[in-house]
């Protein structure tokens, strides 16, 4: 197979059209464990769907988003059942190299739905901030069952 042969099998195998084509594991170049290799996107998310634990994680995407494709693929390393982006809807994918295709997104227009969404499921919403005064360190904390961390817009403090 000549190197133009190889390019384009890696941009295949880690396009968003992948769906549910037959691959072969030792020339799957997505970002998963070994033992997902091989496997179409929609099982590689049955499978991750589980073992998922009830963590889930909220981006306040107001200002900026350089880093939400980042907490996004964070997220699906902890296997958390739910990613929430509250506010506009784009976000950088790129960051999240792909690992959005393995977890459930919500879309929540302002931060007043998300929390009615929260108070109905009886989540615990934990904010993750060091900017504040009340702010604690998140070890000292004792997490309920169902929590949802919430990581705020890096937008303009001034």
């Amino acid at each position: 197979m000549d190197n133009l042969e190889n390019e384009n099998l890696s941009k295949n195998l880690s396009s968003e059209t992948l769906g549910d084509e037959i691959l072969d594991a030792t020339t799957d170049t997505r970002n998963l464990v070994d033992e997902y290799k091989g496997l179409p996107n929609e099982e590689v998310k049955d499978r991750l769907a589980e073992k998922r634990n009830s963590l889930e994680v909220a981006i306040e995407n107001v200002d900026h988003d350089f880093n939400a494709g980042t907490i996004v693929r964070s997220a699906n390393n902890f296997n958390v059942s739910k990613v929430h982006i509250v506010g506009r809807r784009k976000y950088n994918r790129r960051g999240a190299m792909c690992t959005d295709k393995y977890l459930e997104i919500v879309y929540w227009p302002s931060m007043e739905e998300f929390m009615a969404d929260q108070r109905a499921r009886k989540r615990e919403v934990v904010a993750i901030e060091n900017n504040v005064e009340r702010a604690k360190p998140l070890g000292l904390k004792r997490f309920e069952s169902h929590s949802t961390l919430v990581f705020g817009s890096e937008g303009n403090w001034n």
